[in-house]
């Protein structure tokens, strides 16, 4: 989107971000929607046709962006866990998975009294 500045000087740029491409395509659409397409000219019909194509390529664009961004983070996280902040034996991982079965089953005895300070 450019706007013309003062007279002998460059026009002033103004940065669109995704949400207003969105937005953008979104009121277009929805002007769009309250007319019928049988009953519009087909020069009418051809500069729609552009102006969708146009507002769909922005939505892909960000879309694609987003994406990007998503996979990075995505990445980012999965790298935090490549090392094991701790590593268990296998007498450890066998003491902690008899412990969380015990847990379990305690939970599932009907009227059995709760541990103290667990609820």
């Amino acid at each position: 989107m450019v706007r013309s500045g003062p007279p002998g000087r460059q026009p002033l740029r103004c940065t669109v971000t995704a949400d207003q491409r969105v937005t953008s395509a979104r009121e277009y659409l929805d002007g769009a929607r309250k007319r019928k397409v049988t009953q519009l000219p087909p020069s009418l019909l051809i500069r729609e046709c552009a102006e969708l194509r146009r507002h769909l390529g922005q939505l892909l664009d960000v879309i694609g962006e987003q994406a990007g961004a998503l996979q990075e983070a995505r990445a980012a996280l999965l790298s935090a866990y490549e090392t094991p902040a701790v590593m268990l034996t296998a007498a450890q991982v066998t003491t902690v998975l008899d412990g969380l079965a015990i847990a379990a089953e305690y939970r599932r005895v009907p009227g059995q009294p709760h541990l103290p300070g667990v609820r």
